[in-house]
């Protein structure tokens, strides 16, 4: 005896529920596929800031703090938990939601802790590079030297946004101290810091050199090297 027509309107119904069943569960693995790319996504920023991290750490820059990962962790659990569970897509947006805020959060502590500890750090190798007494140095030696400066103060106040901005700023300081070094540039005394100031813009009236910046430009041997002229 033939199928009969109730018999094939019920195995089309199946057909078409398996089929819908097979559609919503192909939508779901896509919506899921979609989901795991916005997160994957959204690791870049904090994996480039973990990057620069540990760069400034391996430079030498103190007191940096570690970021606080308990709440990514917690969220990467929770998301876990509902993966494992077999939850739908749409059950599951919070927690993706709330793994992709808590990836935010940790880039944010992370510049933020390099953005508070590095500008003590460069600073101080600026320093020791001897930055301040290029002013003192021949304008010759001060015009090849200024792109190497103005990176070095670029990066005493910028903070790196990466590991090979890291790399660079201690390239140009270690550069800049052998340079210096090499030209004999000396320590400025502060209260000669206006003098070579004046000088570097184009000089300054006699009437405002005082007696103690005259005894220190003799005493560090710099007199010699300034010329009074009468001005037209």
């Amino acid at each position: 005896m033939g199928e009969s027509l109730l018999d094939k309107a019920r195995r089309l119904r199946q057909l078409a529920g398996e089929v819908k069943a097979v559609r919503s569960a192909m939508d779901n693995a896509r919506r899921l596929q979609n989901r795991a790319a916005e997160l994957r996504k959204s690791l870049d920023e904090p994996a480039l800031s973990a990057q620069t991290w540990r760069a400034c750490a391996t430079a030498g820059v103190d007191d940096l703090r570690t970021p606080d990962h308990t709440g990514l962790a917690q969220a990467v659990a929770n998301l876990r938990r509902g993966l494992d569970a077999g939850e739908s897509p749409g059950a599951l947006d919070t927690d993706f939601n709330t793994v992709k805020h808590a990836l935010a959060a940790v880039a944010r502590q992370t510049d933020n802790s390099i953005a508070d500890a590095w500008p003590r750090f460069a600073n101080a190798r600026a320093e020791e590079a001897g930055v301040r007494s290029v002013r003192m140095l021949p304008p010759s030696v001060q015009q090849r030297l200024t792109n190497a400066i103005a990176e070095v103060e670029e990066g005493r106040t910028a903070p790196p946004r990466n590991p090979s901005q890291v790399k660079m700023f201690l390239r140009q300081v270690a550069w800049l101290r052998q340079e210096i070094s090499e030209v004999g540039g000396a320590e400025v005394p502060e209260q000669l810091e206006p003098v070579f100031e004046a000088l570097n813009r184009g000089g300054f009236s006699l009437r405002k050199l005082t007696a103690e910046q005259l005894r220190l430009l003799q005493a560090h041997d710099l007199a010699d090297g300034l010329v009074v002229r009468w001005q037209a």
